[in-house]
């Protein structure tokens, strides 16, 4: 893959971070002043820790880091635990979330796939230093 294209692949994933981030942020706020705010307890806490995830992958990629795609890959379950979890709530925040999230997982799996960079097998090192 050449460099444009995954330049291409990191903005877009970018943009689809920043956008899950911020309607997990809006629906942590709905969440926490919602009349039913206590069954709201765990897309809030979700919620939370997905704009979390969402902002570090950024900060990551923004960087060029090696370690990048491995963010990317985390951020895809974290967004896809909310977004399972946002979905089957009626609030419209939480749907908006869902929807973003679903959005982030494919992006961040896009670049998880095509930077992935095989896991060094350390046990052959041990036994030949044996």
């Amino acid at each position: 893959m050449t460099g444009k294209m995954n330049e291409e692949l990191i903005k877009a994933c970018i943009l689809a971070c920043q956008k899950c981030a911020a309607a997990c942020e809006q629906c942590a706020v709905s969440c926490s002043i919602s009349a039913r705010a206590i069954s709201l307890t765990k897309p809030l806490e979700l919620s939370i820790y997905c704009a979390d995830m969402c902002r570090l992958t950024v900060a990551f990629l923004r960087r060029g880091e090696l370690q990048a795609m491995r963010f990317c890959s985390l951020c895809s379950e974290i967004c896809e635990i909310c977004a399972q979890e946002c979905d089957q709530h009626d609030d419209p925040a939480c749907r908006s979330t869902a929807l973003a999230c679903m959005e982030c997982v494919e992006e961040c799996r896009k670049i998880a796939a095509v930077m992935m960079i095989p896991p060094v097998n350390n046990s052959s090192a041990v036994r030949e230093s044996a």
